[in-house]
C-alpha cells in the first residue's frame, strides 16, 4: 500500500454534524500538506510502545464523503466547505430498471493501479505570475467582494485550492481554453455558492444581482442556470442545488 492511491468512503456523512466528529480529523488533514500528521490511537491498557500508539496518515489516502439533503440531515458549515469540493448529482435524465443494464458488455478493466508516485508527478504548481492565475485571482476577488457583504468571505485556503483546481485542469492551456471557464464554474458551484445556502434573496437582492454579473462573465451556461434556479429557492431563500450537467447524446 506505499505506493498506492487509498479512498476512505463516509457513507451518509451528514446524519450528524460533520464538525462534531470530524472537526479534529480536518484540521489533522489540513496540516498534513506541511508535515507528518498522525491518528493518535486508543488503546487502553495494552502494553505498546509509544511509537507505536499512533498512525500517519499518508497524503496518498484521500477521503469522500456521500450525504443526502432533507429534513433528517444537516447542512454542511463554511469550515467543511472550505476545505472539500462538493459535488451534486442531479436527477437521472432517463430513469432505468436494473434489468436493462443486464446486457450491456462485460468491460475488462487492466487490474494495475495508478500508483501514488506516479500521480503526484502530473501535478502542476501555480506560478503567479501566469495570465490563467492572475485571471482566476481577478474572478475570486470580485467573487469575495461581494460575498463579505453577505456575511460568508472566504480566505487563502480557498484561493489556493481554486487556483491549484484551475491550474490542473485537463486543457486549460489559457484563459482563452475552453477548459478555463468549466474549470472556474466547477469551482464556484463547488465551493462558493454552497456557502450561500439560506440567505435571504430579497435581503441580498443587490449583492446577488452583483454576483450574477461575475456568474455571466464566466459565461458557462450550467453555472448560470444552477445560480438562477438557486434564486427562486424556497421561502425566500437561496437555495444552492448544484451544478447539473445534461447528459451527453453518444
Amino acid at each position: 500500500m506505499q505506493d498506492r492511491i487509498v479512498i476512505v468512503l463516509l457513507d451518509e456523512m451528514n446524519l450528524a454534524r460533520v464538525e462534531y466528529y470530524f472537526s479534529e480529523f480536518l484540521s489533522k488533514l489540513e496540516s498534513r500538506r506541511n508535515h507528518a500528521t498522525y491518528l493518535e490511537l486508543d488503546v487502553g491498557s495494552l502494553r505498546i510502545r509509544e511509537n507505536e500508539r499512533r498512525l500517519q496518515i499518508p497524503n496518498s489516502f484521500l477521503f469522500v464523503g456521500t450525504m443526502n439533503e432533507d429534513e433528517t440531515t444537516q447542512t454542511l458549515s463554511d469550515k467543511v466547505l472550505d476545505r472539500a469540493n462538493v459535488l451534486t448529482f442531479g436527477r437521472p435524465q432517463n430513469l432505468k430498471l436494473r434489468q436493462e443494464n443486464q446486457g450491456a458488455a462485460v468491460q475488462h478493466h487492466d487490474s494495475s493501479y495508478l500508483p501514488y508516485s506516479h500521480f503526484q508527478s502530473w501535478v502542476k504548481l501555480p506560478n503567479p505570475n501566469s495570465e490563467i492565475v492572475r485571471s482566476v485571482k481577478y474572478f475570486l476577488n470580485q467573487a469575495n467582494e461581494v460575498m463579505e457583504k453577505m456575511g460568508h468571505p472566504f480566505a487563502h485556503r480557498v484561493y489556493q485550492a481554486i487556483t491549484q483546481y484551475v491550474v490542473n485542469y485537463p486543457q486549460v492551456e489559457s484563459i482563452e481554453s475552453p477548459a478555463f471557464k468549466f474549470a472556474l464554474a466547477d469551482q464556484f458551484g463547488q465551493k462558493l455558492l454552497p456557502k450561500l445556502r439560506g440567505v435571504m434573496v430579497d435581503e441580498a437582492h443587490e449583492q446577488l444581482e452583483e454576483m450574477g454579473r461575475i456568474i455571466d462573465d464566466i459565461n458557462d451556461q450550467p453555472l448560470i442556470t444552477a445560480f438562477d434556479k438557486a434564486r427562486k429557492g424556497r421561502y425566500g431563500q437561496f437555495t444552492w442545488q448544484g451544478l447539473v450537467y445534461e447528459d451527453e447524446e453518444v
